[in-house]
């Protein structure tokens, strides 16, 4: 049923006029395997087409941020003209939305500090290079931006992966 209505949600970003969406998206989640190779890259494929479409925004908070107030929790602001703005707050077992002007500030305030770490102005147009040092250990791969060769967000791919990046590279799947 959850899986149902989210997938009912994101219909929104593929009308003709979608709303303008931005994603702070922490580094970690793209590290954290789960599900398999198979399901990883097909949700990093997902990631990058959706951030090649031009309302969308993905912006990677970097692990070397360190502590940030994301780590308090997921959020998501609404912000649409004539409304009072609202923020869904969410937890482990809870999800709560709140119009309240202070709750909405105060979450605001997040979202600008995070903003302020976050690197990429969209993954899915970035250039992406092998990390200096070739693979890591167990056959995975880690690229970075070109553009940022020191400090920029990493994707490490397992060797299924980088194999399969590869080849949706070759045959042009992939809009940078």
């Amino acid at each position: 049923m959850a899986l149902r209505a989210r997938l009912k949600r994101q219909e929104i970003l593929t009308r003709p006029t979608p709303p303008m969406y931005s994603v702070l998206l922490d580094e970690t989640v793209l590290l954290r395997p789960i599900g398999g190779a198979e399901v990883m890259s097909e949700q990093l494929e997902h990631l990058l087409s959706m951030a090649a479409r031009p309302r969308i925004t993905v912006r990677i908070v970097p692990l070397s941020a360190g502590v940030t107030t994301g780590l308090l929790g997921s959020f998501v602001l609404a912000q649409v003209e004539r409304f009072a703005d609202a923020a869904y707050l969410e937890t482990a077992e809870t999800g709560e939305v709140t119009r309240q002007e202070e709750r909405v500030r105060a979450i605001s305030e997040r979202r600008d500090a995070l903003s302020q770490v976050a690197q990429g102005a969209c993954v899915g147009r970035q250039r992406w290079r092998l990390r200096r040092g070739g693979p890591l250990s167990g056959g995975r791969v880690a690229m970075r931006d070109s553009k940022d060769k020191d400090a920029g967000p990493v994707l490490v791919f397992t060797g299924s992966e980088w194999a399969a990046f590869k080849g949706g590279m070759s045959k042009g799947e992939f809009d940078f």
